[in-house]
């Protein structure tokens, strides 16, 4: 059996992970002077995949990674176990670990269990009426921590903080972390109307709280020879037409790029060769595994978005024009912008220069279907 050499969904490492050298460089060198960061775009762009990257020439420079998805957070309680059980993670002797910590952690007690791998998890019971305490004692743990090496801390989908507690939230976490010395912060998100409120509005604790870094496509070409050299690796025929058509239908964004040129290889090694209809099935194949997905979707938006949506997967400029709104039959352009605010909070359209985006190319190809 042929392995298909791409890969998507989760963390992309090498050899599929591609070019980005760039970026590794900055972060590095930002996050090793002691810099704090703010890291977004939308999403499947590979902010998680560049950042374990960058973690890993971090680590070789003896700096420990932290790193918490906030995606897993839904309130303050479930952070602060998170949190501390991502820094326990750190080590590989965790006896010594456990000592060191509870001997910062006052107001808790710190308990140990093995799970069914018989590997040590950590959970703790908070003291009565120490909430206040126990937030801080957490937060402050890797500055404790840290002795003479620095910590670089990532807290992925941020934004996600507005769910809870909000900015309450914020302004307690960051009155202890901006004291930190040995510590510095990776802010990372992909709702980027969320995150950016957080960080660019001045009445928010974390205005300006670091250097602002938007991950963007990876260039057409860099991806070409990339492509092409792993649909030659299991035998098929690949030319500099198909590498460019697989990354113009997956709009340049990583994860479709990838998910598209694995199920082009899929189709063509089922087929026998590729040809002129192997892209078109391989859509096809990625919009059925998606339906139930799209479907879900699509109900969960108003009549008017929904209209907006089959609008702008035809047609993304001068949307708020009169010939536009006649050709697409919508009633009024503050209809069409409260959508399109709604649409974009959500993470499901973004904008590029004057042109309205989906963050997913299969959705507007699944949405091109629904609307015939």
């Amino acid at each position: 059996m042929k392995h298909v050499p791409f890969k998507y969904g989760g963390v992309v490492q090498l050899p599929y992970f591609i070019d980005r050298e760039r970026e590794v460089e900055e972060l590095t060198m930002s996050l090793g002077s002691g810099a704090n960061v703010i890291l977004y775009s939308p999403r499947r762009y590979g902010k998680t995949s560049l950042v374990h990257r960058v973690s890993q020439e971090l680590e070789s420079q003896g700096i420990t990674v932290v790193y918490l998805d906030f995606f897993q957070v839904n309130s303050r309680e479930k952070f602060l176990i998170s949190y501390l059980r991502a820094i326990f993670d750190k080590s590989s002797g965790w006896e010594k670990m456990l000592r060191r910590i509870s001997g910062f952690i006052r107001s808790a007690r710190l308990m140990l269990t093995m799970n069914e791998e018989g590997k040590p998890v950590l959970s703790l019971e908070a003291h009565p009426g120490s909430s206040s305490v126990l937030f801080e004692e957490v937060v402050n743990l890797p500055e404790k921590l840290a002795d003479k090496k620095r910590w670089v801390v990532v807290f992925d989908e941020f934004q996600e903080v507005e769910n809870f507690d909000g900015e309450s939230f914020e302004k307690e976490l960051r009155a202890s972390i901006q004291h930190h010395q040995r510590v510095n912060y990776v802010l990372m998100g992909s709702r980027k109307h969320l995150l950016l409120g957080i960080v660019t509005r001045r009445n928010r604790a974390f205005y300006n709280f670091g250097k602002l870094i938007r991950l963007q496509k990876i260039p057409a070409e860099v991806w070409l020879p990339f492509l092409k050299k792993g649909i030659e690796q299991v035998g098929l025929k690949a030319t500099d037409a198909l590498a460019a058509a697989i990354v113009e239908e997956a709009d340049n964004i990583p994860f479709y790029v990838q998910y598209l040129a694995f199920e082009v290889v899929e189709t063509g090694l089922i087929d026998g060769r590729i040809h002129e209809g192997t892209i078109s099935i391989a859509l096809e194949r990625m919009m059925t595994n998606q339906e139930d997905y799209f479907r879900a979707l699509w109900e969960s938006v108003s009549y008017t978005q929904q209209q907006t949506m089959l609008a702008l997967s035809r047609e993304n400029r001068g949307i708020y024009s009169k010939a536009f709104l006649d050709r697409y039959k919508l009633h009024t352009v503050s209809g069409i912008q409260r959508s399109v605010s709604v649409l974009m909070k959500r993470g499901i359209l973004d904008k590029s220069g004057d042109e309205y985006v989906f963050e997913d190319p299969v959705f507007r190809r699944w949405l091109l279907q629904v609307g015939v």
